[in-house]
């Protein structure tokens, strides 16, 4: 993963799908970390085409970006969305969404009009 040093500083060697290897800085590139192993990635722009690359980044590839350089950015997602996330719903059927239009034209204050009928708090 790591390159040759360049001006003094560690180049990190990456995969464009387009492009192939690439020869990255540090700060070229964004590390990404969730307290839920599985949201983890890491992604650059390629230096060559310019298009975003994203890929997930287990534990052994954080770990090989950071000491590379990467500053890793923390995020937390808390224990209540990740309850709800498990929550099934059944899918909205064309009646709901077709209903819900009808609303909008009718009314002008939406937000209103949800208090009112109770579907928001």
């Amino acid at each position: 993963m790591f390159g040759r040093k360049r001006n003094n500083g560690i180049t990190i060697k990456a995969s464009c799908p387009e492009c192939g290897d690439v020869e990255l800085l540090p700060r070229q590139v964004r590390l990404v970390i969730w307290n839920t192993l599985e949201k983890n990635y890491y992604s650059f722009v390629c230096p060559r085409c310019f298009e975003e690359v994203c890929k997930p980044a287990n534990e052994v590839v954080a770990e090989q970006l950071t000491s590379g350089g990467v500053i890793a950015e923390h995020y937390h997602i808390p224990e209540e969305v990740k309850e709800s996330a498990s929550i099934t719903m059944p899918p909205i059927t064309p009646e709901e969404v077709s209903n819900f239009v009808i609303d909008l034209g009718q009314v002008e204050d939406v937000v209103s009009a949800m208090k009112k009928d109770g579907r928001r708090k």
